[in-house]
């Protein structure tokens, strides 16, 4: 059994076939890794943005107990078990929960620190990015400030996106690899009718290979007829 490396076409297609791997496949990590990190920037300025709303909208009372001004801006928060939460904490002064919060908490330790640090963590619906801060009030315990969002959201878009490419991709890889077959198809062309003239010219059928070739093949065309016309002239000096 022949290798398809043993013809010209099979190795042009094994190279088509490689170059369309490889160049589909680094578009379609790139992109997926540019389009996770645009993801996942937006994902964190957006809780940012919002731990600091929260700071902004809880004040103690006159017994030290945290409460909200107004609720958030972002309606998710009050939807139950959204994957969006917040929760304000004064150790031994009560916790204030977003209505999302139906069950569960979020472990006010995370914030820890004046600066907003994160991290990821269980929430009452799975794992959660967390930002968080504290905020000292007076002589007392500081105030904790969480907010928390699912990852599954944020896996949700990734994962979306990365199906559409998947597809997009596969359909660009089929369409560049029949481009590539047509392309192979048709500059064999001229190959397949020098093979048929060949053979007519062994069977004696023509006396010599006739047609117009392109210029690569025309110079071997030419070569081809001066010989048979030598060899021709060969055989009738000798009859």
């Amino acid at each position: 059994m022949r290798s398809p490396l043993s013809s010209l076409r099979g190795r042009f297609l094994l190279s088509i076939l490689l170059w369309v791997a490889l160049g589909i496949g680094a578009i379609w990590f790139s992109s997926v890794r540019l389009f996770t990190m645009h993801v996942e920037l937006q994902y964190h300025e957006e809780l940012e943005v919002h731990v600091r709303e929260l700071g902004e909208l809880t004040v103690l009372d006159d017994n030290g107990r945290p409460h909200m001004t107004r609720p958030l801006s972002d309606p998710r928060y009050a939807e139950p078990l959204s994957g969006f939460y917040w929760q304000v904490t004064r150790p031994g002064f009560g916790t204030l929960k977003s209505p999302s919060m139906t069950r569960g908490a979020l472990d006010y330790d995370i914030a820890h620190s004046p600066k907003i640090l994160h991290r990821v963590a269980d929430g009452p619906t799975g794992h959660t990015i967390v930002y968080g801060f504290i905020r000292e009030a007076g002589s007392g315990p500081p105030v904790h400030f969480v907010i928390a969002t699912d990852e599954r959201h944020l896996q949700r878009i990734i994962g979306a996106f990365t199906r559409e490419l998947t597809i997009w991709l596969s359909l660009l890889a089929l369409a560049l690899i029949a481009t590539g077959l047509g392309i192979i198809t048709f500059g064999f062309r001229p190959f397949n009718r020098l093979s048929a003239a060949i053979e007519r010219l062994r069977k004696g059928d023509v006396g010599q290979i006739e047609g117009q070739y392109p210029d690569e093949l025309q110079a071997l065309v030419s070569d081809l007829n001066a010989y048979v016309e030598r060899n021709s002239e060969i055989v009738a000096r000798g009859r």
